[in-house]
């Protein structure tokens, strides 16, 4: 009797806390990033958080082609300057 008793009451301490998980009702992304980025000057920065903020706001004049080394042109469509005076 006593083992029944302390099979019923384990049971129902370990399903005492299982809950359905709720659906959010809200439509909010929530991205964590490790720090605040310190610098918003390309020329300046010198820490990862503002590289990543960075790289997502300025484009380079040229890139790494996928895969390779190679340089290929990215906001510089060739190598000539395409401002005139």
């Amino acid at each position: 009797m006593k083992r029944v008793l302390s099979l019923v009451l384990s049971v129902g301490l370990l399903t005492s806390g299982c809950q359905r998980a709720g659906v959010p009702s809200s439509t909010t992304l929530v991205f964590a990033r490790g720090a605040d980025s310190q610098k918003l000057d390309p020329a300046d920065v010198d820490d990862g958080e503002s590289v990543k903020v960075l790289n997502n706001i300025c484009e380079s004049l040229v890139r790494f082609k996928t895969g390779t080394a190679d340089i290929e042109p990215c906001l510089a469509p060739s190598g000539r300057s395409v401002l005139t005076v």
